[in-house]
């Protein structure tokens, strides 16, 4: 197990069977508006760049050349359906998954 990072249990449905797997948040750096985060899962390794404005909710995952809007960040279904067509399932509820763990624990997050 890996220490020193925050862990996130993560479960789907992949290829008809319940997979069950741990999601770290390996660094974030809070900004105005958005954050950038690395999160690691047993395959992959993200950066994405999670904001809001005004008007919607936003994710990018420029490495993937991907881009779209969010529910609210803790709307952990809505969000992982959404980024399902654009990036797999698994990879949408690692990502799904840690959004809405940052967004609840935010404040404890920044004192870090």
């Amino acid at each position: 197990m890996k220490t020193d990072e925050t862990v996130i249990k993560c479960s789907a449905r992949l290829g008809g069977t319940k997979t069950e797997w741990e999601t770290y948040i390996k660094h974030i750096d809070f900004y105005h508006s958005y954050y950038k985060a690395v999160i690691e899962d047993d395959e992959s390794i993200f950066t994405v760049i999670v904001g809001n404005t005004d008007e919607y909710n936003w994710i990018a995952i420029p490495t993937m050349e991907v881009s779209c809007p969010l529910s609210s960040f803790t709307n952990v279904d809505w969000n992982c359906d959404h980024l399902a067509g654009l990036i797999g399932v698994k990879d949408a509820t690692t990502i799904a998954e840690a959004i809405a763990y940052i967004d609840r624990n935010k404040k404890i997050l920044k004192k870090r």
